[in-house]
C-alpha cells in the first residue's frame, strides 16, 4: 500500500506503537523505461524498557562456624539484568549471579550483611542487606550439677533438679528406674506424692542436643514412714536416799529418733541434764519430797514424764557415841547418870552392885534395839562387867552374890587391894594401864575417868566394843569405889 507522500528514497514512520511490530515497507522505483519493486522490510516494535526491580529480598542466614551460607535475590525489569553481590557493601568478585554462596565460614564472619545490585538498560536498583550469624561448632551437652538423692516423709513430694551445658538447644527426658517418666520434660522433675513403696527407686535425665547426648548419675528417693511422736515405755521411779548419797533418775522412752531429753525438778528444767538418765549431786534433808520428772521431745511431738519423788532421810546416829559417867558419889559408891549410846539410864543414887545390874540391863536393851552389836561383843561386855564386880569386894564376899569372872578381852580382877587405905595395885581396861596404884579410890575413879574422856575425845566415836569395855571400865571402878566399908 502505497504510503502518501513517500516518493524519496527513505522512508521514517511516525513514532511506532507496538501495533505496528510486523509490519512490512517496500518501494516501487520508476523511470522511462521502466518500474521496478524492493523487497519487503519488516518493521519490529518492541515494549520500551522497564528499570529492575527486586521482587524476593536476600534472607538472613544462621549458620555454625565451618558451614556456608547462600543468599539468593529475585528481580523483575527489561532483560537484560545484571547482578553484582557485595559483603559489607564491597563487590564480591565474581559473585554476578542471582545467588551467592559463602565460603566456610569463621565464627569471625558473624554479624557480616550481603546485598546485590540490579542493573538493566533502564536502571539500577540494590538490594536489602542480609545478616549472616556464625555460630560457633556444636558442643555435646554435658552434666555439670547431678540430680541429688532425696529423703521424704510418706505423702510427700520429691524434687530432682540437674544442670547441664552444651550447644543450645538442650532437651530433657527423666527416667524413673531406667523408664521414661511420661511429661518429664524440664531441668526438674517433681514425684506425686511419695509412698514407702517408692523408697528405694532411682531417678535419672538424659540430656540431648544436636551434638550429642548425655545421661545423669541416678539419685535415690528414700521414704521413711511418718514420725511417731515420743512415748514413755519405763517411767522413772522414786528413790529413796540417806542424806549425803545422790540419787539415780532414769527413763525409756520410745518413738521417732532422734529422742532427746530435759530433765526437771519441782517443774524446773535442770541444767544439763539431757541424757536417759539423771544423778542428783549430794542430797540433803531439804531435797527429801522434790519430784523428778523428764520431757522427751522429737519431730513429731512431746511428752512429759511421770513425777518421781526423791525422799532424802537423815544420817543414823552412831551407837558409839557415848559419854563418860558425869558425877560418881564417892561415899555411897554411886554415880549420878550412867551415859552410853544417845541415852540416859536413871541410876542416880543406887547402891554400887545395884547400879552395876540397871545398867547392864539397861546397855543390854540398847545393844538389842540399835542391833549395832553382836553376841560376842555383848557377851565381853557381861564378862567385863561380872569382873569388875569381883574387883568391888577385897575382902572375899561379892557385892551382889555373883561370882568372879575373868574378862576375854584380857581383864583381870586387881591382885590385891589395900582396905585400910582403900587403893587398887593397878587397873587395867581397854588394853590400856592407868597409872592409879595405891590412889585412894575416889581419886583414882576421877583419874580414870578423865583419861577415859580423853581418850574418847582423841579417838572420836569408838566402835561398840569399845563402848562395852568403857562401862565395863566404869562399872569396875565403882565396884571398887568402897574400898573403906562403902555401901554396895
Amino acid at each position: 500500500m502505497n504510503i502518501a507522500g513517500a516518493t524519496a528514497t527513505s522512508y521514517t514512520t511516525p513514532a511506532t506503537a507496538i501495533s505496528d511490530s510486523g509490519a512490512t515497507f517496500s518501494v516501487v522505483v520508476t523511470n522511462t523505461a521502466g518500474t521496478v519493486t524492493s523487497a519487503a522490510a519488516t518493521l519490529t516494535v518492541n515494549p520500551a524498557p522497564v528499570a529492575p526491580t527486586i521482587t524476593t529480598q536476600p534472607a538472613s542466614q544462621t549458620v555454625t562456624a565451618g558451614q556456608t551460607a547462600t543468599f539468593a535475590v529475585a528481580a523483575a525489569g527489561t532483560a537484560p539484568l545484571s547482578y553484582q553481590w557485595q559483603k559489607n557493601g564491597v563487590n564480591i568478585a565474581g559473585a554476578t549471579a542471582t545467588s551467592y554462596t559463602t565460603p566456610a565460614t569463621a565464627t569471625s564472619d558473624s554479624g557480616s550483611t550481603f546485598s546485590v545490585v540490579v542493573t538493566n538498560t533502564a536502571g539500577t536498583v540494590t538490594s536489602a542487606a542480609a545478616t549472616l550469624t556464625v555460630n560457633p561448632a556444636p558442643v555435646a551437652p554435658t552434666i555439670t550439677t547431678q540430680p541429688a538423692s532425696q529423703t521424704v516423709t510418706a505423702g510427700q513430694a520429691a524434687t530432682f533438679a540437674v544442670a547441664a551445658s552444651g550447644t543450645a538447644p538442650l532437651s530433657y527426658q527423666w527416667r524413673k528406674n531406667g523408664v521414661n517418666i511420661a511429661g518429664a520434660t524440664a531441668t526438674s522433675y517433681t514425684t506425686p506424692a511419695t509412698a514407702i513403696s517408692d523408697s528405694g527407686a532411682t531417678f535419672s535425665v538424659v540430656v540431648t542436643n544436636t551434638a550429642g547426648t548425655v545421661t545423669s548419675a541416678a539419685a535415690t528417693l528414700t521414704v521413711n514412714p511418718a514420725p511417731v511422736a515420743p512415748t514413755i515405755a519405763t517411767q522413772p521411779a522414786s528413790q529413796t536416799v540417806t542424806a549425803g548419797q545422790t540419787a539415780t533418775f532414769a527413763v525409756a522412752a520410745s518413738g521417732t529418733a532422734p529422742l532427746s531429753y530435759q530433765w526437771r525438778k519441782n517443774g524446773v528444767n535442770i541444767a544439763g541434764a539431757t541424757a536417759t538418765s539423771y544423778t542428783t549431786p549430794a542430797t540433803a534433808i531439804s531435797d527429801s519430797g522434790a519430784t523428778f520428772s523428764v520431757v522427751v521431745t522429737n519431730t513429731a511431738g512431746t511428752v512429759t514424764s511421770a513425777a518421781a519423788t526423791l525422799t532424802v532421810n537423815p544420817r543414823s546416829r552412831s551407837t558409839d557415841d557415848h559419854h563418860a559417867a558425869s558425877k560418881s558419889d564417892r561415899d555411897r559408891g554411886t554415880d549420878s547418870d550412867v551415859r552410853g549410846g544417845g541415852g540416859r539410864h536413871g541410876t542416880a543414887q543406887l547402891p554400887v552392885a545395884k547400879e552395876r545390874r540397871e545398867h547392864r540391863r539397861s546397855y543390854g536393851h540398847e545393844l538389842h534395839h540399835t542391833g549395832n552389836c553382836d553376841l560376842r561383843q555383848w557377851s565381853g561386855v557381861l564378862c567385863c562387867s561380872d569382873q569388875h564386880r569381883g574387883n568391888s569386894d577385897q575382902r572375899g564376899d561379892n557385892a551382889d552374890g555373883e561370882p568372879r569372872s575373868r574378862s576375854t578381852d584380857d581383864h583381870y580382877a586387881a591382885s590385891k587391894s589395900d582396905r585400910d587405905r582403900g587403893t587398887d595395885s593397878d587397873v587395867r581396861g581397854d588394853g590400856e594401864w592407868h597409872g592409879t596404884a595405891q590412889l585412894p579410890v575416889a581419886k583414882e575413879r576421877r583419874e580414870h575417868r578423865r583419861g577415859h574422856v580423853e581418850q574418847l575425845h582423841h579417838t572420836g566415836n569408838l566402835r561398840p566394843p569399845i563402848v562395852g569395855h568403857v562401862h565395863c571400865c566404869r562399872d569396875q571402878h565403882r565396884g571398887n569405889s568402897d574400898q573403906r566399908g562403902g555401901q554396895h
